[in-house]
């Protein structure tokens, strides 16, 4: 039976849907660019976790600018909430470089992982260097339907906060990065 998807009743229930990888980057001292990948289905209760942690009367979480005690309990919210992260470093490159180097890195973990779709903060000086990068790379790995990807403005996604968190504390100071330590799974140097 046919419901217009093309697709049975049965193919529809087996679908799998990946993951929302979701990115944000450091220039501090060393390029660092945060990956954190969240499965469909635990979108909503995490975008809810993370908008309690937001201050009341701003429009978003930004660790650069939050006073360290609710960086604290922003990070203690990620661990209690098993949020995990893959931290990529390019060092030793100007930023434009490192970015693209970081970007080809990013697509192919998330092709590897069979991800939906991938989300970063829109920043207009790097959109059209970054949506070149990510068409290449998935075109080169045959994962132009599967992947899509979009560049969001942090107020209009609050699951951008937690990469721009740990990307923050990652290279703020090892104290802050031991604090974050138990969200990375990977380090990754491109």
């Amino acid at each position: 039976m046919d419901d217009g998807t093309g697709m049975s009743p049965v193919s529809l229930r087996m679908r799998v849907v990946g993951d929302h990888v979701f990115l944000d980057e450091s220039k501090r001292d060393v390029y660092v660019m945060v990956s954190v990948a969240v499965p469909t289905g635990g979108l909503a209760a995490l975008r809810r976790a993370v908008r309690v942690a937001q201050v009341p009367g701003t429009r978003r979480l930004h660790f650069r600018a939050e006073r360290d005690s609710v960086r604290k309990a922003f990070v203690s919210t990620l661990v209690d909430h098993s949020v995990t992260a893959d931290v990529y470093a390019a060092p030793g490159r100007p930023d434009l470089a490192a970015r693209e180097d970081v970007l080809v890195a990013v697509v192919g973990a998330a092709v590897a992982r069979a991800a939906e779709r991938l989300v970063f903060e829109r920043d207009e000086s790097v959109l059209v260097h970054d949506e070149r990068v990510i068409k290449r790379e998935r075109a080169r790995l045959g994962a132009t339907d599967a992947l899509r990807y979009d560049a969001l403005p942090a107020v209009a996604e609050p699951l951008l906060w937690i990469p721009d968190a740990i990307a923050w504390a990652w290279c703020r100071s090892p104290d802050w990065r031991r604090r974050v330590q138990p969200l990375v799974s990977t380090v990754v140097t491109v």
